[in-house]
């Protein structure tokens, strides 16, 4: 008896280990499911460089200097796409030079300030994605302001012009993280450890698609007639300004990426524009050229 039950005791718990595992597996629900987070950062930039530009609407001079400039950001990361506004302003200590001229230099200066609004947008193109190299293609809406300021001009001493830019961006990122740790030689003598690291370099290029600007018909004039007809600021200061679309504008960045295991990141960058208004006689031209140092602060 005692060995029948103990059969039968044996029977019954192979039965019920076969049940349990041949029962399916339940599926995860969608609460369980990994969600990607949208990556929030404030971002504030420093730069430092060189600015240039020649405005023959006031003069034939070519007009160069050192420039520092400031730029706040917010930046939004998704999974297949990023957007970002920005607000930079850029100060500039100028001097005049005439490449045509080989024995006279003029001793001229001016005060350059060149304030921009842009907003971007990139979407990511896995399937041109190879390796460690990915790449994104999107749109940047770019509004730029500039005043400057020339006190031997005279009546034209004070220059202001506004352009807006519709502009097409293309990037590629190439990802240089390693994930592990270990001592690496040089010369055979020296080392350095290598930490973990998630970083990348990537580079961007803008070209206008629409360009349109809003500058005087010839000259600028710091005092136009008072005739009582513009009783308008603006009006009376912008007087003789016209909407053109015309001209160019490119630019490119250069960037090297770090991020923090906090979800901050750092970013250093070089950045080049140049812009082209043309005309009869005011015809403008612009290039910067900038070494930027980014601060991400995660908001997530």
């Amino acid at each position: 008896m005692t060995r029948l039950l103990i059969v039968l005791s044996l029977a019954l718990g192979v039965q019920a280990t076969g049940m349990s595992q041949s029962k399916p597996k339940s599926e995860p629900n969608e609460s369980e499911k990994p969600v990607f987070v949208p990556t929030r950062y404030f971002v504030t930039s420093y730069g430092s460089g060189n600015a240039g530009f020649r405005d023959f609407a006031t003069s034939p001079l070519y007009y160069s200097g050192s420039m520092m400039s400031l730029q706040m950001a917010w930046h939004k990361k998704r999974l297949q796409s990023m957007r970002e506004w920005s607000l930079e302003t850029s100060f500039s200590a100028t001097s005049a030079q005439l490449p045509e001229e080989q024995t006279y230099e003029p001793i001229s200066s001016a005060v350059f300030s060149s304030s921009s609004l842009s907003y971007t947008y990139m979407q990511h193109l896995p399937k041109l994605d190879k390796g460690k190299f990915t790449f994104a293609a999107g749109g940047i809406w770019l509004n730029t302001f500039n005043f400057r300021m020339n006190q031997s001009l005279g009546n034209n001493a004070v220059g202001l012009e506004f352009f807006s830019n519709i502009m097409a961006a293309g990037s590629v990122h190439y990802d240089a993280s390693h994930a592990k740790s270990g001592r690496r030689y040089y010369l055979k003598y020296f080392y350095y450890t290598r930490h973990p690291r998630n970083q990348r370099l990537s580079f961007q290029f803008n070209a206008g698609l629409l360009n349109w600007n809003y500058r005087p018909g010839y000259a600028y004039k710091e005092l136009p007639e008072l005739d009582g007809s513009k009783t308008n600021p603006f009006a009376l200061v912008l007087s003789g300004f016209d909407w053109k679309l015309n001209g160019y504008r490119f630019g490119s960045e250069f960037s090297f990426t770090r991020f923090k295991q906090n979800g901050n990141a750092v970013k250093w960058s070089y950045c080049w524009d140049i812009l082209h208004a043309p005309g009869r006689f005011e015809s403008f031209q612009m290039a910067m050229h900038r070494i930027r140092f980014s601060l991400f602060f995660n908001r997530n």
